[in-house]
């Protein structure tokens, strides 16, 4: 499970969610999106903690993703327990089967006794950018089917630009954090400003009208947005290569499994993982900033050290 909070706002997504009992219940409700790699035990197992946190006033909506056959199981999910007890509440989950060609998208909405569904709609893959799956508050959502012996999707997490505020010049100029940062930062990373630049002038909530010169001195850096990618259980195949490469191709971080050492090489390869060598060696060859070896196999967390030194030699070429 990996969980993503998205800077100057309070939206948090997760990717896969087989054990959330160290996530908060305040964390939990501020889920925006559950990126679901496949419905293993130790990927989706956990679902039902996230679907209760969110019952409630405060339920909102929650987007799932996920591979065929993710429509019936989450529908098997939510029929696996009885609702006679629940209410009306402002509450819906969005569920998208995400394949190759497109994603198949339906809703489910809650109501007293249970949640009624919509009938699915199909949203093909856009042409220019087959990977793209949703875009929203500057955060643009892509993903990529791999091979597990089922679909397995990776994702990736894309800024449209990425902006730094300087937190010295922020103390010198007497100015305190908050949600006005945020709006500025969204603001300047959604090309709502002249040029995308630094505004011409920003209110704080003091009332304080900040000037060009000191908005200059506020913002450090508005550059190319950072890219995040996450990959698990996928075997080490020229195709899985080719179809991660579509989301990870220079990304700055890599969240990539390394399931077990060089020594069960053969254990791998049976059970469609990659080894540490693989995942370092497959980081490199995409040219990423930083590789997260992830995902290790339960029987040899006692020689994890191990396994994430010989992803770690892999990636920087030895």
């Amino acid at each position: 499970m990996l969980r993503v909070a998205v800077r100057g706002t309070r939206r948090v997504v997760l990717l896969d969610c087989g054990d959330l009992r160290r996530v908060t219940q305040g964390v939990l409700r501020r889920v925006s999106d559950l990126l679901v790699s496949h419905a293993h035990l130790d990927h989706f197992g956990d679902f039902p903690r996230l679907l209760r946190a969110r019952m409630g006033p405060h339920g909102g909506r929650l987007r799932l993703w996920g591979p065929p056959p993710f429509l019936a199981q989450v529908r098997g999910a939510l029929g696996a327990f009885s609702w006679n007890l629940l209410g009306d509440f402002p509450f819906q989950l969005e569920v998208n089967e995400v394949d190759r060609e497109g994603r198949r998208r339906t809703h489910f909405t809650a109501r007293t006794g249970g949640f009624a569904e919509a009938p699915p709609e199909w949203v093909p893959a856009p042409a220019d950018t087959p990977t793209l799956l949703h875009a929203e508050g500057g955060i643009r959502l892509h993903a990529t089917v791999l091979d597990h012996g089922l679909p397995c999707l990776a994702f990736a997490l894309e800024e449209s630009r990425h902006v730094e505020f300087d937190p010295v010049a922020l103390r010198r100029l007497g100015l305190a954090p908050g949600p006005w940062l945020g709006e500025l930062r969204r603001r300047l990373r959604d090309g709502e400003t002249p040029t995308g630049r630094v505004p011409e002038a920003v209110t704080t909530p003091a009332g304080r009208v900040l000037t060009p010169d000191e908005l200059a001195q506020v913002v450090r850096r508005i550059g190319l947005g950072k890219r995040v990618a996450y990959a698990v259980d996928l075997a080490a195949s020229d195709a899985n290569r080719q179809a991660l490469s579509r989301i990870a191709q220079g990304a700055d971080l890599l969240y990539l499994e390394a399931a077990f050492g060089e020594d069960e090489a053969a254990r791998a390869r049976t059970t469609r993982h990659l080894t540490a060598v693989q995942a370092g060696a497959l980081a490199r060859e995409l040219g990423v900033r930083r590789l997260v070896p992830i995902h290790v196999s339960a029987r040899h967390h006692q020689e994890i050290d191990q396994i994430l030194a010989q992803a770690q030699r892999a990636f920087v070429g030895g």
